[in-house]
């Protein structure tokens, strides 16, 4: 580590830097102690400044009541703020973990920062499958070092400088209120296990975990060979930290809260398939039994519309229609014009189909579609 590195944390986190009368000496005291010093070497060329570094870490770690790995994490990407997974247990300590594990387990952590930052964008309970800002959010992170006497990894997520002066109600960048929803879901689910309550998890989804996120953990701790899992965050000094995580360490899940996150995933998915949806589309099939006569009340008659979602996912919704609403359907898929209706959205063994559907209706031309 270089002088210049910490010397610039330092400064971040409000340490000024004071007069001293040896020049080879850098001197700094923090605004709210004025007994609290930290003292370095003024280039990193004499003897004493590794030395002088260390103490400066472990000063540092201890008035953060953090893990002085966490601080040296920091100082390296001071403009990324730093999630460690770190596995806890006698195989993970001493044999490490099988190869094919880790592979899943890495592909698991990329798949929780994908959701994170879908959630973040969109709160929802549940997303069928991760969007393009997911993905965009993930190819801006980097898989940092592995830290030594544990075993786990490490992922810097960017957050670029703060503007000179800002105020501190300046909007935090996109990528800090990923991780801190990734923090946050994680500590929630903490309290959530400890007062037995899902119901806590499902309440908070907008600001903590959703569907997608229980689920990624829920797997991670069944492949993680019996291991704890710990998570936490090495903030970037660059933004002010939530008052509610400022205090939060590292936050440790047991493999038995993988059925709890199950738990909570199946309501969170239950949530967002009973919410009314307004599909619209084209009818792209038709389907009627026509093995049942006209006025047989069980006449099935059903039209799949290819509805695109808000974020560009095209879905093949099923619709149950009455008999005047499926012939408009049919006159609709005749002229390709496109349709609209209202319904609860869910997922039928392989199939998208709309519940309760109502005020079906066909939109004029020109009105759907390029």
């Amino acid at each position: 580590m270089r002088v210049q590195d910490l010397a610039l944390y330092l400064r971040k986190l409000r340490w000024q830097r004071v007069q001293h009368p040896n020049e080879r000496l850098l001197v700094f005291e923090h605004g709210a102690d004025d007994d609290l010093k930290i003292v370095l070497a003024s280039s990193d060329d004499y003897d004493d400044s590794p030395g002088l570094i260390r103490n400066a870490l472990e000063l540092l770690a201890e008035t953060q009541s953090v893990d002085i790995q966490q601080i040296v994490r920091a100082v390296h990407a001071i403009d990324r703020d730093i999630l460690a997974v770190r596995f806890v247990g006698p195989q993970a300590s001493s044999a490490g973990l099988r190869l094919d594990t880790a592979t899943t387990l890495v592909l698991q952590l990329r798949d929780l920062l994908a959701y994170a930052a879908c959630v973040e964008e969109s709160p929802r309970p549940y997303f069928v499958r991760a969007t393009s800002i997911g993905r965009k959010y993930t190819q801006s992170c980097i898989f940092g070092h592995t830290f030594p006497g544990s075993f786990g990894f490490t992922i810097e997520s960017p957050t670029g400088p703060a503007p000179l002066s800002a105020p501190a109600d300046t909007p935090q960048p996109f990528e800090r209120r990923v991780v801190t929803r990734v923090l946050r879901g994680i500590n929630d689910l903490r309290q959530a296990l400890l007062s037995g309550e899902p119901e806590l998890l499902v309440a908070g989804y907008e600001t903590g975990l959703n569907a997608n996120l229980c689920e990624v953990l829920e797997e991670t701790l069944k492949h993680a060979d019996d291991a704890e899992m710990e998570y936490s965050v090495a903030w970037s000094p660059e933004w002010p930290v939530p008052d509610e995580l400022r205090g939060v360490g590292p936050v440790r899940l047991r493999p038995s809260a993988a059925s709890f996150l199950g738990a909570v995933a199946r309501q969170l998915r239950r949530l967002e398939e009973s919410r009314p949806r307004e599909i619209s589309g084209t009818v792209v099939a038709l389907q009627s039994d026509a093995s049942a006569s006209d006025d047989d009340e069980d006449l099935e008659q059903v039209a799949t519309i290819l509805w695109e979602e808000q974020h560009g996912r095209k879905l093949r919704v099923r619709v149950s229609l009455e008999p005047a609403d499926y012939v408009r359907a049919c006159d609709a898929h005749k002229l390709g014009l496109g349709v609209i209706v209202t319904g609860r959205l869910e997922k039928v063994g392989k199939y998208w189909t709309l519940m309760a559907p109502s005020r079906f209706d066909v939109l004029p031309p020109n009105s759907y579609g390029p």
